[in-house]
C-alpha cells in the first residue's frame, strides 16, 4: 500500500495530483491532460487595475479552446441571478456532495457556477470527476487588484462534462514548487505598509467574496461551498440570497447547526436547513424543525453508494436520488430540479 500511495507526483495538469487519483481508482484519467503552462497567459490577464481601461486596449482572458473575451467592467446585473451557499453544520454533513449534485441538476435549466470555497477541502471537482478538465483554478488568478470580468472568468472556468453550463471555480492540489502557493510570499505582501487591506491570497475570503461578487455581477447563478468558519460564513453570507445548512440526523449535528444558526443570525440573515437521513439513525425532519425553529429547504436521502461514485469517477446515478427531496431548495435559485 505504501508504495501505491507514493507516487512521483507530476506537473502536467493543473490539479497536478491526478496521478494518484488514478492509482485510488479513477477508471479514466487523461494522460494528454492541459499544462500548466496553457493557463499562465490566462491568469496574467485576470489581474488588473482599478483604473478603468478603454475599448481599445481592454485585457482578454482566453479560455482554452475558446475565443477571446473582452475583460471589460460588465455594465448591467441579471436579475434573475441568485447566490446560494450551502455550509454543513459539521464535518462530514456531505455539504460538498450536495452542492455539486445541485449544481448539476439546477445547470440544466441555465448557467451554473460552482465555487469551492475551501481551501482545504481537496477540490470539489473530484466530487464531480472533472479533475482533468482544463480550465482556471483559484490559484491561477487575482481579483485583488480590482477590474475582473464575471462573464470571462465563468467562460474561462473548467466546464463539467456531463453538463457543460456547469462550471467550477476549485483549488489546485499542486505538491510541486513551481505550481504550489507560496503563502510565506503571499503573507509578505499582505503585511506591506504600502498596500494597506491588500492579500494576494487566493484562500482569502475577500478575494473569494470579491470574485463570487463579480460573477453575480454578470449575471452567473452562483453555489458556493463554504467552509464552516465564522469568517467565511458571515462574508459570503452577505452575498449570498440565501443560506442552507446541511444538518445530517444526529444529536451533535442538530445542536452545531443551532450554534451556526446564531452566528447567521447575528449576520443578520437567516438560514435554511436541509436534513441529510443516516442510515441506522431514527431522528426526524419534524424533530429537527422543532429543535432548531428554522425553515427546512429540503432532505436528502441516505445514499449508500455515492463514496464509492465519487472514489470511481464522480456523482453519476447517485444524483437524482441526492437531489429528489431538494425541490424547496432550487426554488431559492430559481430552479425547478426536474429530471
Amino acid at each position: 500500500m505504501a508504495k501505491v500511495l507514493a507516487p512521483v507526483y507530476s506537473a502536467s495538469l493543473p490539479a497536478d495530483n491526478v496521478d494518484i487519483v488514478e492509482l485510488l481508482g479513477r477508471a479514466e484519467v487523461r494522460p494528454d491532460g492541459p499544462r500548466l503552462s496553457d493557463f499562465q497567459h490566462s491568469s496574467s490577464l485576470l489581474n488588473h487595475q482599478h483604473t478603468p481601461a478603454s475599448p481599445a486596449s481592454a485585457d482578454v482572458i482566453t479560455a482554452p479552446g475558446t475565443e477571446p473575451v473582452p475583460n471589460v467592467p460588465a455594465t448591467t446585473t441579471d436579475s434573475t441571478a441568485t447566490c446560494l451557499m450551502v455550509v454543513p453544520a459539521v464535518g462530514g454533513a456531505g455539504a460538498s456532495i450536495t452542492a455539486a449534485a445541485s449544481a448539476l441538476v439546477l445547470s440544466r435549466e441555465k448557467p451554473i457556477c460552482l465555487v469551492d470555497a475551501d481551501a482545504l477541502a481537496g477540490g470539489i471537482d473530484l466530487v464531480l470527476g472533472m479533475e482533468t478538465e482544463p480550465g482556471l483554478r483559484w490559484q491561477d488568478f487575482s481579483a485583488a487588484d480590482g477590474r475582473l470580468d464575471g462573464a470571462a472568468l465563468y467562460e474561462a472556468l473548467p466546464s463539467c462534462p456531463r453538463s457543460p453550463a456547469l462550471k467550477v471555480l476549485t483549488w489546485t492540489r499542486s505538491r510541486t514548487p513551481e505550481t504550489a502557493y507560496n503563502h510565506a510570499s503571499a503573507a509578505t505582501k499582505f503585511d506591506s505598509a504600502d498596500r494597506p487591506g491588500r492579500t494576494d491570497r487566493p484562500d482569502d475570503v475577500r478575494h473569494i467574496a470579491s470574485t463570487i461578487s463579480c460573477l453575480i455581477h454578470a449575471g452567473i447563478t452562483v453555489i458556493v461551498d463554504c467552509p464552516k468558519q465564522v469568517e467565511y460564513v458571515t462574508t459570503l453570507g452577505a452575498l449570498a440570497d440565501d443560506t442552507v445548512i446541511i444538518l445530517p440526523t444526529s444529536v451533535r449535528a442538530i445542536a452545531a447547526g443551532g450554534h451556526l444558526a446564531s452566528v447567521c443570525a447575528q449576520a443578520g440573515f437567516t438560514p435554511s436547513l436541509a436534513v441529510r437521513h443516516q442510515q441506522h439513525r431514527d431522528i426526524s425532519v419534524e424533530e429537527v424543525e422543532y429543535a432548531l425553529d428554522l425553515p427546512i429547504a429540503g432532505e436528502i436521502e441516505y445514499c449508500k453508494k455515492v463514496a464509492h461514485e465519487i472514489d470511481v469517477g464522480g456523482l453519476a446515478g447517485a444524483v437524482g436520488k441526492l437531489t429528489r427531496g431538494l425541490e424547496a431548495m432550487f426554488a431559492l435559485v430559481g430552479g425547478g430540479g426536474d429530471g
